[in-house]
């Protein structure tokens, strides 16, 4: 996760005030792609089919349009909404959900620090998407690269995961872990993960009959099978 120095380059935004739109709207159709905007207390508002370069937020919802195209999209408190066939370079959210629409092509990767990641059929992922505290929900979906959480849960369906799905013990020393719950991983209907399955903590592990896994490690897997 890039979190640390998506903190800090906020900080560094936050110092040139003087420098940054007081509200971000793009409206339908405007072509402006080597532009860049930054929002700090204000949600952005991308129209359907605009083009434009990356986008910043502090404290602001994203709000991205039908077959809008967009270079990388960060934000640092606030959920992120990519419509319909929208084209983006990335995303990535400290705290907030993020939420891509039908046909969504994102082309590197996707991040959330504390908040869910869900998608709808046809989205396409170019790398990878990962979670600390979050869940991540995933419906006719292709991932090139690996799934990965730490304290969240997985629900796959009809989705095909072309590297590893993993969730990564959390890291530094916490008195509960022992008692911790388990991760809930749910392989739905005609999903496909190529990879393998790495368990590095306590995982509940439910495969629907239609569904293709690879060779499943760790030592606390409580495997059910779905009807």
């Amino acid at each position: 996760m890039k979190a640390n120095a998506l903190i800090i380059s906020v900080s560094a935004l936050l110092v040139c005030t003087s420098a940054l739109a007081a509200s971000i709207k793009v409206e339908d159709g405007e072509s402006r792609p080597g532009s860049n905007y930054t929002a700090i207390n204000k949600s952005v508002q991308i129209g359907d089919g605009a083009e434009i370069g990356d986008i910043d937020s502090v404290n602001g919802a994203i709000r991205i349009g039908n077959n809008a195209i967009v270079g990388d999209v960060e934000s640092v408190n606030g959920s992120v909404k990519i419509n319909k066939g929208a084209n983006v370079q990335s995303v990535e959210v400290v705290n907030g959900a993020i939420n891509l629409g039908s046909e969504v092509i994102v082309d590197s990767s996707v991040q959330s620090v504390n908040g869910s990641i869900q998608t709808d059929n046809g989205v396409s992922i170019g790398q990878g998407i990962s979670t600390v505290n979050g869940g991540i929900e995933l419906t006719g979906t292709t991932v090139q690269g690996d799934l990965e959480t730490y304290n969240g849960s997985i629900t796959l369906d009809q989705t095909e995961i072309l590297g590893d799905l993993r969730v990564s013990k959390s890291k530094g020393w916490s008195w509960n872990k022992k008692n911790a719950k388990p991760n809930q991983i749910s392989i739905g209907p005609d999903t496909v993960i190529h990879g393998t399955l790495y368990f590095e903590k306590k995982v509940q592990l439910t495969v629907h009959p239609s569904a293709t896994i690879g060779d499943i490690i760790g030592d606390e897997v409580e495997r059910g099978d779905m009807r």
